[in-house]
């Protein structure tokens, strides 16, 4: 997670703490599916005895599924505006590009609450939609842009950061559940760096003043940026 993202989901976090007691609670559980998507990828490799290459492409991915949980509450005084944490999966796969993330986004909250078109006309139907940063774990990144460049990019475990947008629609069929669907809008970049050592002098230096760096070695430098759409529906319960 990048250093403003984080920064904000630990204020989110906090205000949320302050006034969790005063507030309507829920809990959504949801899927759908991810028709649109594409990545603006970059890989540069520099070695001190060859000519730096760089590397630009425009991915684009088939349809996937994705899964998500959601909780927050609606504050009491203000029902109109809530804060929500929501954990969810995407993937980007496709021949150049395979990403597999976990998205927790900290999310502001907003509403058009039942009770706000009383006495005149009551409707089953919320509108909402919400914003926020968030932080993505990536279980798996490969990057393959070769032969543009002389090798791919593979790491287990990384991270990345970037902004959640949400819109939909809530049908409260009853007090405590409600049936709701959503568009989802997610953008998020991930970057990774590898360093190999070619001179003597480079792994000795790496071994005594491994903060100093490869001075004589080779570097690869990759990042990504997801762009995915995502039409989701779930259930959602109310409590207090």
């Amino acid at each position: 997670m990048t250093r403003p993202a984080r920064h904000a989901s630990l204020q989110l976090l906090s205000c949320a703490l302050g006034f969790a007691a005063h507030a309507e609670g829920f809990l959504d559980f949801y899927g759908g599916v991810a028709p649109a998507r594409s990545a603006d990828v970059t890989v540069t490799e520099f070695a001190p005895f060859f000519t730096q290459a760089t590397t630009q492409r425009n991915v684009s991915f088939g349809a996937s599924s994705m899964f998500g949980v959601r909780a927050g509450g609606w504050i009491s005084n203000a029902p109109w505006f809530g804060l929500a944490l929501d954990v969810s999966s995407v993937r980007a796969s496709g021949s150049d590009l395979d990403v597999s993330g976990i998205p927790v986004s900290a999310l502001f909250m907003f509403r058009w609450p039942q009770a706000a078109s009383e006495p005149i006309l009551k409707l089953p139907i919320e509108p909402y939609a919400a914003i926020g940063p968030t932080g993505v774990v990536i279980p798996q990144l490969r990057i393959d842009l070769r032969p543009a460049v002389h090798d791919s990019v593979a790491q287990s475990l990384s991270g990345g950061g970037g902004i959640d947008l949400r819109g939909g629609l809530a049908w409260k069929f009853s007090s405590r559940v409600a049936l709701f669907a959503e568009y989802r809008y997610i953008r998020f970049h991930v970057d990774y760096e590898q360093k190999g050592c070619l001179t003597l002098g480079c792994v000795l230096m790496n071994v005594f003043l491994p903060f100093a760096g490869a001075n004589d070695g080779t570097r690869t430098k990759a990042e990504a940026t997801v762009d995915s759409h995502q039409f989701l529906a779930g259930l959602s319960f109310a409590f207090r």
